[in-house]
Parts: structure tokens; sequence; C-alpha cells
């Protein structure tokens, strides 16, 4: 999933920060590794582990101009709010999903 942000950011002429995960850290990190063995400029494409509130801060930078976000329901809400709350506009998307456990019980 990650590819079809990062590439198409690359593309165009942009830098990307990756923030990954918590629960998945190493897969972005190989990921960024593969692209720079490939001849992405190491500066071009950098991986940042970041607590929520920093996260909500390099959304909110003037040097961002987009954010694409994959993850949670409340993920997507937080990263949304923290767009909305900066001056000027950011684009946003968002690819949100809840997951719910449906537990039967036998009568």
């Amino acid at each position: 999933m990650t590819i079809n942000s990062v590439l198409p950011a690359i593309v165009a002429g942009n830098a990307v920060l990756l923030k990954p995960s918590p629960q998945t850290p190493l897969a972005a990190e190989r990921f960024v590794d593969a692209l720079h063995k490939a001849g992405v400029p190491e500066d071009l494409v950098q991986v940042l582990h970041l607590s929520p509130a920093l996260t909500s801060y390099v959304v909110q930078h003037r040097l961002v101009d987009f954010i694409s976000f994959t993850g949670s329901v409340v993920g997507g809400q937080t990263v949304e709010r923290a767009a909305v709350e900066t001056a000027g506009f950011k684009g946003v998307a968002l690819e949100v999903s809840s997951k719910t456990l449906y537990k039967s019980h036998d009568s």
C-alpha cells in the first residue's frame, strides 16, 4: 500500500516523509532501503518514527503540502483534524477502515 502513495509523489518531483505504523516499523525501513539501493537519493525519501503529537506537528508544518494516510478511522480523523487546524490548505488523502469483531453466542 505504501508504494501507491510514495512512488507517484517521487515521480511528481516531491520529497517524502514516511511515518510507518508503530506495529510495522521495519517494513517501512526496508522499503525505503530498497528505494535507496535502486538509486533514489537518500534525502528524497525518509522514514520518521513519531509520536501522535509529533505526527500532528509534521502534518501542520508549512513545508508539508499533502498528506496521504492509510490506517484506522481514529488515526484518519486525527490527521484530518491536524490538517484542517493549520493555516493555509493541505491536500489530504485518507484510506481508513475499522475492524469489528463479531462473537456469536450459542443458545
